[in-house]
């Protein structure tokens, strides 16, 4: 089981993609975002809850400890024995996670230069917002604080992890990276 942690605009959907070009892989797309905003930004949640209903998708209604479940399950005797689950470090909550939870995980922890993501973040939040439904800047949720202070945790628990930068590697040669990564 891998979660991919990330910073807001930190080209983690383009790494999710790959990974979920995988046949063995199942992949998950920030189980822990709805249940996180529900319960601790309400405001930021509601924007959400809209750009779904406009787009037709149903909120999940899960917990965020539900969705911890869903992450811990054993995929291990499906089709798709491979988990991986991309997630904002600005959406962890600590006290869902002991140290065992996370030893259930390789952590990979995707950064990026924090210029050019809040710049992007900024762009698609602010002037994007137009045309995107769920689409607002908030630099609360930026998650470089969150990163470092998750990637010290998750050391401490003694869980495998992985630190790769998404410019310098990830852009630059993605092949090689990704076979890191494998």
């Amino acid at each position: 089981r891998v979660i991919l942690w990330a910073v807001t605009r930190g080209r983690s959907t383009a790494f999710e993609r790959a990974v979920a070009q995988r046949a063995d892989a199942t992949v998950m797309h920030e189980l822990l975002t709805e249940p996180w905003l529900r319960a601790h930004n309400p405001t930021n949640y509601a924007r959400l809850a809209d750009g779904q209903h406009r787009q037709n998708v149903r909120a999940s209604g899960c917990t965020y400890e539900a969705m911890v479940e869903v992450m811990r399950a054993d995929y291990a005797h499906t089709a798709r024995p491979f988990f991986f689950s991309k997630e904002l470090s600005c959406y962890f909550d600590s006290s869902a996670f002991d140290d065992a939870a996370l030893r259930d995980f390789d952590h990979v922890f995707l950064v990026r230069d924090p210029h050019a993501t809040l710049a992007s973040f900024y762009r698609v939040g602010v002037k994007g917002a137009a045309t995107l439904t769920t689409s607002y800047y908030d630099d609360r949720e930026a998650g470089f604080v969150e990163s470092l202070a998750l990637y010290r945790r998750v050391r401490r628990a003694g869980a495998r992890t992985l630190v790769l930068d998404a410019d310098d590697e990830l852009m630059r040669d993605p092949e090689l990276t990704l076979r890191r990564f494998c």
